[in-house]
């Protein structure tokens, strides 16, 4: 009576905890092919009720988001039984809304050391991925014209860099600068002057293919990553410059103003002109100051010449 009386309460301390903690606590059979308990917050993270999970025990596999449920069915019959599974996903609640999951498991042994028994946690991690996608927004992203920035772009052509040595592949560099922008913010205003850095963007992004990165470096400086030239010859690269100079030269109506810019290119090829982010984006930067010099709204081609205009510039 005593050893009942122990485990009744030993039970209720357990259920009891179980109620009270953030997390969904489980314990299924060894073959996980019915659930054996669910604490009731799975009913917060899921929208599903307990009942219906007792009934049919496929609902917490059902309500998993299609995209990750293989990945989940074969952590869980491959890691849960020895204590390896740790794995997240994300669950479609009844009314369309999408909650993150942390699910993590480990096998209950009986006296005979089998297993007999798997309990898991689950957590709601919706709000710190939600943190973590804005954090890694800020650092990679320009918050004015959402494109990638200074250190989204040098990591972009890193990878194109160790793409290009391993299978030959040639890339190129264009950095860009707005022609006279410095008058629009100085005679329309500042406000005016980040309307027309987001044009200039939507242009930008519209001009290219979905495989190259814009990128926004600061001020009225945007740097593009032509990836992948393979069909792409020379005189195609030149073409894509051209193309980039109509649409940023096209007039922009911007509070009740017509305004209109136009843009001076530098371009570096990847390996010619150089083979490590640094060298092709200051290449790249000293053709453009040779398109700024001749008068804007140009575009160059590094070359030896411009190496050495840039030398003397800097002595």
């Amino acid at each position: 009576q005593a050893t009942l009386r122990a485990l009744q309460e030993s039970d209720e301390q357990f259920r009891q905890l179980a109620q009270h903690i953030p997390q969904v606590f489980w314990i299924t059979d060894a073959e996980q092919r019915s659930t054996l308990y669910v604490s009731p917050n799975y009913a917060t993270i899921t929208g599903l009720s307990t009942e219906e999970l007792e009934n049919n025990p496929k609902a917490w596999l059902a309500a998993i988001h299609e995209d990750d449920r293989d990945r989940v069915q074969y952590w869980r019959r491959e890691k849960a039984p020895d204590g390896t599974y740790d794995i997240e996903y994300r669950v479609v609640r009844p009314d369309g809304s999408i909650r993150w999951v942390h699910d993590r498991a480990f096998p209950i042994h009986n006296v005979h050391g089998e297993v007999y028994r798997i309990a898991g946690i689950a957590s709601d991690i919706t709000d710190t991925k939600k943190s973590r996608e804005q954090l890694s927004q800020l650092a990679h992203y320009d918050s004015l014209t959402h494109l990638p920035n200074r250190v989204l772009f040098q990591d972009r052509v890193h990878q194109a860099c160790q793409s290009g040595r391993r299978h030959g592949r040639r890339f190129a560099v264009i950095f860009m600068d707005l022609d006279h922008f410095k008058h629009v913010n100085d005679s329309l205003g500042h406000a005016v002057g980040d309307e027309l850095l987001k044009a200039v963007a939507q242009r930008l992004t519209g001009a290219l293919r979905a495989s190259d990165t814009i990128c926004r470096l600061g001020g009225d400086e945007f740097v593009v990553l032509l990836s992948d030239l393979d069909d792409i010859e020379v005189d195609g690269v030149a073409e894509v410059a051209k193309k980039i100079l109509r649409q940023v030269a096209q007039p922009c109506v911007l509070g009740g103003t017509e305004v209109n810019v136009g843009a001076s290119l530098g371009i570096a090829l990847f390996p010619g002109d150089g083979e490590d982010p640094d060298t092709l984006m200051k290449r790249a930067d000293a053709a453009m100051y040779r398109s700024k010099r001749e008068g804007r709204n140009r575009y160059h081609f590094f070359s030896k010449a411009v190496d050495d205009a840039a030398s003397a510039r800097l002595q």
